[in-house]
């Protein structure tokens, strides 16, 4: 299965992708930054505009969203 992850780089999205690793999954994070996450490929976005990180999405089984402001700050 590949499952990509948007806002996939925080605690709960390193949670997500040591799960979906460990069962096999092709893992692909959309993020702001370009540090890399450990298990997954990681794709820049802006979260606003189109551009190349609609590819990503080519062929994705499951899509996550996790982006967006942070609930009671940070963990």
């Amino acid at each position: 299965m590949r499952t990509v992850i948007a806002g996939g780089s925080g605690f709960i999205g390193s949670a997500l992708i040591a799960e979906f690793a460990a069962a096999g999954h092709e893992l692909v994070v959309l993020s702001r930054s370009d540090r890399p996450v450990k298990g997954a490929s990681v794709v820049g976005w802006d979260g606003k505009s189109p551009g190349p990180w609609t590819d990503a999405l080519e062929g994705a089984d499951t899509l996550i969203n996790l982006s967006g402001k942070e609930i009671l700050g940070r963990w």
